[in-house]
């Protein structure tokens, strides 16, 4: 705001009266004697008050203060009528159309001048208020962000996978009906023989490494995909794939190992350690022609047991598992409660790893 006030009237009488009123207590003034034209002036720059006459040719004042209010940019601006028209219904029709007060002509010096100071104070303290709750609102925001995100990596976390995940999994079900069907890969990964890089190194040389592999993930993943630090040294993908679903999310599990172990990673200190992981996945739908057969949580489960066998198998490589050709609900809710389904055919495994390897794993978890 500019801190003006500005005069509408059609009589200059009426206007150097009140300019010199109003100047003479201390407040800058713009005036004119036209509507319309106050109407232009008033957008080009913002006064912090308007006092409008109402018996104007062309525009009147009542016109000129609905188009105001009417107008995102000026609808905030208080509107004091000074006018000679003294009814009742005059005044009910000034504030119907957006009017915050009314001085009836002739006018009192010191009532217009309390009301004006009234107004501005009105005015400064509200705009106060909303500068105060765009500030709030800001720290809210930077709030629910920080709740979402894992403050070390930098990465989105459980909290923020709760919240989005349903919205994906309904895209994808939906999308099992038109002519682009895709699926989502739940991929887990976890960070091989991280403790010995926290007891060697020390929890500072973790953090280090726990941050430049977040960032060698990210890289690896496409702008859609969701990240997530899991929990520790264990991280959650969430990637759309699209077309044939076990070869695109063996694609991601084969880029996001080789982005890992490609090169050592160097510390702050000069040391150099050389990381892999291992990953486990798969995709829901998990019975593509029963897609609502399984949630994502289940899923999420099947890839844990997934991720599990990979480690049990050599680690450094990653561990597929999808629906065999005859698979059924019913024979992977078994497999969640006591995993061995691979060797019966119900479930279908790949794999970078020795694929008896990982059988044997499956078959014996423990």
């Amino acid at each position: 705001m500019s801190g003006e006030i500005f005069l509408v009237d059609d009589n200059p009488a009426n206007l150097e009266l009140l300019s010199g009123l109003l100047r003479g207590h201390g407040f800058k003034v713009r005036m004119v004697n036209d509507g319309r034209r106050a109407l232009e002036m008033i957008r080009a720059r913002l006064p912090e008050l308007v006092l409008l006459d109402i018996s104007m040719p062309g525009l009147d004042g009542y016109a000129v203060c609905r188009e105001l209010k009417a107008d995102p940019a000026t609808a905030a601006l208080p509107v004091l009528f000074v006018s000679a028209l003294d009814e009742p219904l005059d005044k009910v029709k000034a504030f119907g159309a957006g009017g915050v007060d009314y001085v009836s002509k002739p006018f009192q010096a010191e009532e217009v001048v309390a009301r004006v100071e009234t107004h501005l104070a009105i005015g400064r303290l509200r705009r106060q208020l909303e500068e105060r709750g765009r500030e709030l609102e800001a720290a809210l925001g930077a709030l629910e962000e920080a709740s979402r995100t894992d403050p070390l990596t930098g990465l989105r976390n459980r909290r923020f996978l709760l919240q989005h995940v349903d919205e994906r999994v309904a895209a994808c079900i939906a999308s099992r009906g038109s002519g682009a069907p895709h699926a989502l890969a739940f991929v887990l990964l976890d960070c091989d023989h991280f403790k010995q890089v926290n007891d060697t190194w020390g929890h500072a040389a973790g953090d280090a490494v726990l941050v430049e592999l977040a960032a060698r993930l990210r890289r690896a993943c496409s702008h859609d995909d969701v990240v997530v630090r899991w929990g520790g040294e264990e991280f959650l993908v969430l990637a759309r794939v699209d077309g044939d679903a076990r070869v695109a999310a063996e694609q991601l599990a084969a880029r996001l190992c080789a982005a890992v172990a490609a090169d050592p990673f160097v510390l702050g200190g000069g040391e150099v350690i050389a990381c892999s992981i291992s990953v486990g996945f798969a995709c829901l739908p998990f019975f593509p022609d029963q897609p609502a057969a399984t949630n994502w949580s289940e899923t999420v489960t099947v890839a844990d047991a997934a991720l599990y066998a990979a480690k049990r198998a050599g680690r450094s490589g990653w561990v597929g598992l999808r629906a065999g050709e005859e698979g059924k609900p019913g024979a992977l809710h078994e497999f969640l409660r006591a995993p061995g389904a691979v060797a019966a055919g119900d479930l279908e495994l790949s794999t970078s790893l020795d694929r008896r390897a990982v059988i044997a794993a499956l078959a014996d978890p423990d």
